[in-house]
C-alpha cells in the first residue's frame, strides 16, 4: 500500500553535446507488519555447553495485524550529465551522475536488536547512499 507515487523528471540541453538531466523520486513509506508484543518462554531445547548454567528463554512475539506499522517516506534526487560526440562510424555519448545525491538514508527494513541495557529496540537499515556512476555508450 503505497498511496503516493510521484516521480519528477528534467531534461535540459546545455550545448549541441551535453546534456543534464535531474529525476527526483518520492513515494510513501512501505506497509509493514511488525509485532506489538513479546513475551519470553522457557527453551526446553537448548543443547550445548554452557559454564553458568544459565536458563535459557526464547522471545515469542504477538502480532496485531497485517501491514499495521508504515516505514517512513521515501525520497531521493538523481543527477546526470550526457557529453555526446558524433563520429564517422556513431554516436559515442559518456555519462556521468550521482544518484542520491543528497545521501538520504531511506529504510529499506526494519528489524529488532537489543541494546545496552538488553532492551529490544527497532532500527532501520538503509541501502545506497550516495552513488557516484558512469557510463559509455557507443551507438552505430
Amino acid at each position: 500500500d503505497q498511496r503516493h507515487n510521484i516521480s519528477v523528471v528534467a531534461n535540459y540541453k546545455l550545448t549541441e553535446k551535453i546534456s543534464l538531466s535531474a529525476t527526483w523520486v518520492f513515494h510513501s513509506g512501505t506497509r509493514v507488519t511488525l509485532p506489538s508484543t513479546k513475551y519470553e518462554i522457557y527453551n526446553f531445547h537448548y543443547v550445548g555447553y554452557d559454564p553458568g548454567n544459565r536458563v535459557y528463554f526464547d522471545d515469542v512475539h504477538i502480532y496485531s495485524g497485517k501491514n499495521g506499522y508504515q516505514l517512513p517516506d521515501y525520497h531521493r534526487l538523481d543527477i546526470g550529465m550526457n557529453f555526446t560526440k558524433t563520429k564517422s562510424h556513431g554516436i559515442s555519448i559518456w555519462s556521468l551522475g550521482i544518484y542520491n545525491a543528497y545521501n538520504r538514508q531511506n529504510a529499506y527494513y526494519v528489524f529488532f536488536k537489543r541494546d545496552s541495557q538488553n532492551e529490544a529496540r527497532l532500527y532501520q537499515q538503509s541501502l545506497f547512499p550516495i552513488l557516484l556512476n558512469f557510463g559509455y555508450t557507443f551507438s552505430f
